[in-house]
């Protein structure tokens, strides 16, 4: 080995700052900027006019689309404070009951589907000790 491959001199070693070791931060948007940058994406119409959009504003295709999504789902148009109330995580008296009623229905018909295959399984036996056929005659 050379001289030059045997000693690794520390002046060669990048330095990384602290600032460059964080992860990036989350970005927030407000629901009047995903309404703004809806309506200037829907305004484009040149070529090349959305692509410029996007990049002015920093954002990427898919997030406009995410941004569409919660539109047309109606996630934009409420005033927030009202969707986040109705998300809370209260549930709803009625609604549990009806999960606990489908519930013991799904119990219930488990029960008869194991009785049913149970009576099935018994069939065949059966017609196999009496030597009868259960194929379907024409």
């Amino acid at each position: 080995m050379s001289d030059s491959h045997e000693l690794i001199d520390d002046k060669f070693l990048p330095v990384v700052s602290a600032e460059e070791t964080l992860p990036p931060k989350r970005r927030r948007y407000t629901i009047a900027f995903k309404l703004r940058m809806i309506e200037q994406a829907d305004a484009c119409t040149l070529p090349g006019a959305l692509a410029m959009l996007l990049r002015r504003e920093g954002i990427y295709f898919s997030t406009l689309q995410d941004f569409r999504k919660q539109k047309a789902r109606g996630d934009l148009g409420a005033n927030p404070a009202a969707t986040k109330k109705a998300t809370s995580a209260v549930p709803d008296v009625a609604a549990l009951k009806d999960l606990a009623a489908s519930e013991r229905e799904n119990r219930r018909l488990r029960r008869e589907l194991e009785k049913a295959r149970a009576l099935l399984d018994l069939q065949k036996k059966v017609s196999e000790l009496m030597g009868l056929s259960l194929e379907p005659q024409e």
